[in-house]
């Protein structure tokens, strides 16, 4: 198949990348590298050929958009609840950012509240790829609202074809901190994804194919005092508690104010696919919810996580990669 695919692909001469079919030609390889790579059967000449082939398809946009790389600048520090520009080099970029903030708007999330695209748009000045809906606007990846951390933006689309053939054999890595629900044990968690279109939450166990690996950091509990029977009731059903506790009634623990043990993860976690809510699902999915989860846990658990903490944590606090040299 492989083989067959760079027979194809020698016949593409002179092609005219801002046409959208051709735009779309780019994508449907980038795919197909993908998947080769994430089934284990990626041949080196195969990611070669693709690989000439979208960086030559990024020389011909900028030359039509007559980019010329900009110098690279840090910011000198970020403003409270601001995003930063943490790494800066000169056609590609890390940002920082902040929980709250929508990365781009779509269908399902449209741009109300504070924007990172808007921002950046500003920040890069006349970039024109951060105006290219069609490239993600340069962004190589999104985080979802709740979360924070380190994202990858492109300033040439040469940079950006780079990173993305990166992306997709698995040279960009991604590893996160998350708080979760229970007493976690290392794992992977080899889940398919799958989501609708609209604010509901992504569905693990059916869709596309996606792999996250998980490593149990620390353990720990809080103690809660004073529940109601009705936080009890809804607590014990739906949060892990420890075996002694289980045996309990939520009458006894709400008549004697007794302290509800509830037990926690914090696990190191890497991605080898980036779904939408794949994280958030993927534990979920295995019973061990993130914390403070508006769309994968209930409103009782929610109101208790909320003592603890008040954001959803996950946070994405390192990127690995390769530079233009």
């Amino acid at each position: 198949f492989q083989d067959e695919v760079i027979q194809r692909l020698g016949l593409f001469h002179d092609l005219e990348f801002h046409a959208k079919p051709n735009r779309d030609l780019l994508e449907e390889v980038l795919g197909i590298l993908w998947c080769c790579s994430f089934a284990g059967r990626l041949t080196t000449l195969f990611m070669k050929v693709v690989q000439v082939f979208v960086l030559s398809a990024g020389d011909s946009l900028d030359a039509q958009n007559k980019h010329v790389p900009r110098a690279a600048k840090l910011d000198t520090g970020p403003l409270p609840g601001e995003p930063w520009v943490v790494l800066a080099l000169y056609d590609r970029e890390v940002l920082l950012k902040p929980s709250g903030w929508l990365c781009q708007p779509t269908d399902s999330y449209p741009a109300t509240g504070k924007q990172l695209l808007p921002w950046w748009q500003t920040k890069c000045g006349a970039v024109p790829l951060s105006h290219d809906a069609h490239c993600g606007h340069g962004f190589l990846h999104r985080l979802d609202v709740p979360s924070s951390g380190l994202l990858l933006v492109a300033t040439t689309y040469r940079a950006y074809y780079d990173l993305q053939v990166q992306l997709r054999v698995g040279d960009v890595l991604r590893d996160y901190a998350v708080l979760c629900h229970g007493w976690l044990s290392t794992r992977e968690i080899a889940a398919q994804v799958d989501w609708s279109h609209g604010p509901g939450p992504t569905t693990a166990g059916r869709g596309k194919a996606a792999r996250t690996a998980m490593r149990a950091a620390a353990q720990l509990y809080q103690l809660t005092d004073q529940l109601t029977d009705e936080l009890a009731d809804q607590l014990i059903d739906q949060l892990q508690l420890t075996d002694q506790l289980r045996g309990r009634s939520s009458e006894t623990l709400a008549s004697r104010g007794a302290r509800l043990q509830r037990a926690f993860t914090l696990a190191a976690v890497r991605i080898a696919s980036g779904r939408r809510h794949q994280i958030r699902s993927h534990f979920a999915h295995v019973g061990h919810p993130t914390a403070c989860d508006t769309k994968y846990t209930s409103s009782a658990c929610i109101a208790a996580d909320m003592t603890l903490c008040q954001r959803n944590c996950i946070h994405r606090y390192s990127l690995e990669f390769f530079d233009a040299a």
